[in-house]
């Protein structure tokens, strides 16, 4: 069971970890599906669930000094620019939703750009931190307007939300069961929905009675309240991750929205603009904080291809099924071909050092990650020398998937142990270290142990020994020879065949 059935919203599973994404970053959202599905239930649960001043916009009816007040006679007169608040003012609101937007008059749509995006009124700050909106999609709602594309476009998520008879049976049965603040108003002045003392609700809804809770407290919820603290808990702990995130997987989600983008202008006539793919880099990481924190560990490349097309506007709102199923499959194969392999995932998010070197040495990785890898990899300077004999029979194969550039990097790394000028070990320059590193992985582990005992010295600053360095040290070369030397024999063994072509 989808956390939002905690709150309780049956029947979204497929796009929960869209709306905690959303959540995460704060970038505004656009509810879009048929009526009586509730999209605005959803917003209010949630501004309950966070504990946060709520205000819902009916875009049908109200006026754009409905959203910020009157300007103040007063002030004016005194050289300020201020307003008059008014009961439906969401100046002081964290939470607002805005329902039936696509029936907003063209004039008021522009007048809310500031606010969707900036969080702002003429210059003006708000207390806003979430905005959300809605709209009925079909040809059979009247008195609709089609939603601006500027003004579509400062939504980061557009989010479809799936009709109930698309829901599990379970899932129907509990919306069957429910009730909300709006329903058998005469009921619940009386007291007749089965018979329960209001007073009660505590016990009530523990023992699984489906019974809303937004009916027994605060409804509007005009005024922070405590929220569901297992639900704010969670939105923290993902935005946490989503730093983590960032660190790891920054670099890479630009890089790959960057070719996507030049990738869609040139074979599918898709153009995004710039707003445009700064917010699919923010909502991609946080969708992958979301689904991460909840403890999946499914392929990035995955979990980005699933959320992309909530991100893309001309995609999203496409009402042609044969178009839209056209350009996801046009866009899933463009994402593919920028983004990273599977095997590239996985050794970037290895945190075992030899993997990542054995997919260094293994796999036909692209130029960015290659980078990315082997700057992890090499990061440690205490390590570094150790990991750079261990790469370097692989720069010195004919063909080498190491670059120029790359070999320098582990000659460069290499320079201390040559320093060292130890015989027994024969390493007095890069090339006698050429001569040398094959052995290491052709031969015994006597020339490796006396590299290791040399660095060992070295690093305690002791010529009488460091057993337990060197022991470590023996131990890392230990698994880089068994991981490793397969690895090298099959890539001369492919070469040997090509050569033999």
């Amino acid at each position: 069971m989808g956390k939002l059935a905690g709150l309780p919203i049956y029947g979204w599973d497929k796009i929960e970890n869209l709306i905690l994404a959303a959540l995460v970053t704060g970038d505004s959202a656009l509810f879009t599906g048929k009526h009586g599905i509730a999209k605005t239930y959803c917003a209010e649960e949630l501004a309950r669930a966070l504990g946060v001043k709520y205000r819902k916009v009916d875009a049908s009816k109200a006026e754009f000094e409905d959203y910020l007040g009157f300007p103040n006679p007063k002030a004016l007169s005194e050289g300020r620019f201020e307003y008059i608040e008014t009961p439906l003012s969401i100046t002081d609101k964290e939470f607002v939703f805005i329902d039936e937007i696509n029936r907003c008059r063209p004039s008021t749509q522009n007048k809310l750009l500031e606010l969707v995006y900036e969080r702002k009124f003429f210059g003006q700050d708000t207390n806003v931190t979430w905005l959300w909106a809605a709209m009925n999609t079909g040809d059979e709602y009247l008195a609709t307007e089609k939603l601006d594309p500027a003004f579509l476009g400062r939504f980061a998520f557009i989010i479809p939300v799936p009709e109930t008879a698309d829901m599990h049976e379970d899932d129907i049965c509990s919306i069957c069961e429910s009730l909300t603040e709006h329903d058998a108003p005469a009921l619940r002045k009386s007291g007749g929905i089965i018979g329960l003392d209001w007073d009660d609700f505590n016990s009530c809804y523990a023992a699984g009675i489906p019974c809303i809770r937004s009916w027994f407290n605060m409804g509007k919820n005009e005024k922070a309240g405590a929220g569901d603290q297992d639900f704010k808990d969670r939105i923290k702990q993902a935005s946490a991750n989503y730093r983590k995130v960032y660190r790891d997987l920054n670099d890479t989600i630009a890089f790959s929205i960057a070719n996507l983008s030049m990738l869609l202008a040139k074979e599918n006539n898709l153009k995004l603009d710039g707003r445009r793919i700064s917010m699919m880099r923010r909502s991609l990481l946080a969708y992958i904080a979301v689904v991460q924190q909840a403890g999946s560990r499914e392929n990035i490349l995955t979990e980005c291809m699933e959320v992309i097309p909530y991100l893309i506007p001309e995609i999203a709102l496409d009402d042609n099924p044969g178009r839209r199923a056209q350009l996801i499959s046009a866009l899933h194969l463009s994402f593919k071909q920028v983004f990273m392999s599977g095997e590239f995932v996985d050794s970037y998010l290895e945190k075992d050092i030899v993997k990542r070197m054995k997919a260094l040495c293994s796999q036909d990785l692209p130029n960015f990650g290659r980078k990315k890898i082997l700057d992890d990899v090499l990061s440690d300077e205490e390590w570094k020398p150790l990991i750079c004999v261990a790469l370097a029979p692989f720069v010195f194969i004919e063909d080498s998937l190491f670059s120029t550039a790359e070999a320098e990097t582990i000659m460069t790394g290499l320079s201390r142990l040559v320093e060292l000028n130890n015989s027994r070990v024969a390493i007095r320059s890069l090339d006698d270290l050429k001569r040398f590193s094959p052995e290491y992985l052709a031969a015994g582990m006597n020339r490796i142990r006396s590299l290791c005992k040399l660095y060992a010295r070295f690093k305690a600053g002791s010529t009488t020994g460091a057993p337990e360095l060197e022991e470590n040290y023996m131990d890392f070369m230990k698994r880089c020879v068994t991981t490793l030397r397969p690895v090298y024999k099959e890539e001369l063994k492919k070469r040997n065949i090509n050569a033999q072509k």
